[in-house]
């Protein structure tokens, strides 16, 4: 977890994906415990919104407009693969079961390395090139976990 005193705000980790949130949105899974942070070269602690009742929560909005599909052609495959990220993830978060990851033919280097993070995904329940029809080779479906 990053923290930064001046803006009172904590980069935090919710699974692969990283967060700004503000202390005040903020609260410890345990009460015994506290961060001490430093600020203008001392140490103050800082409790993070005890006594919240949603306590041990954390909520993150879906993206209200997420497509089906995402086209990576013309992409490096490390560009790619950052755009992709960003892509699942809103993809889970808006509940969507199953799209469509277009990576073209081409060498297959872009393919492979899009199978090789997919297979690392923990939201990924099942992927599989296209069929006739949906892209053939060109394509790969992507199905969530539910």
């Amino acid at each position: 977890m990053d923290i930064n005193t001046n803006k009172k705000e904590a980069t935090v980790q919710l699974g692969i994906m990283k967060s700004t949130i503000p202390f005040k949105d903020l609260e410890l899974a345990d009460e015994n415990v506290s961060y001490t942070l430093p600020q203008k070269g001392t140490a103050k602690k800082y409790t993070i919104a005890k006594g919240n009742k949603n306590k041990g929560t954390t909520s993150v909005s879906a993206p209200s407009h997420v497509k089906t599909e995402v086209d990576l052609r013309g992409l490096m495959i490390s560009d790619a693969i950052t755009v992709l990220d960003k892509y699942i993830d809103d993809a889970y978060l808006a509940h969507l079961s199953q799209v469509t990851i277009i990576h073209g033919k081409g060498t297959g280097a872009l393919r492979q390395g899009v199978h090789q993070f997919l297979r690392t995904t923990s939201h990924v329940k099942d992927y599989r090139l296209g069929e006739y029809g949906e892209g053939d080779s060109g394509v790969t479906i992507v199905t969530f976990n539910d």
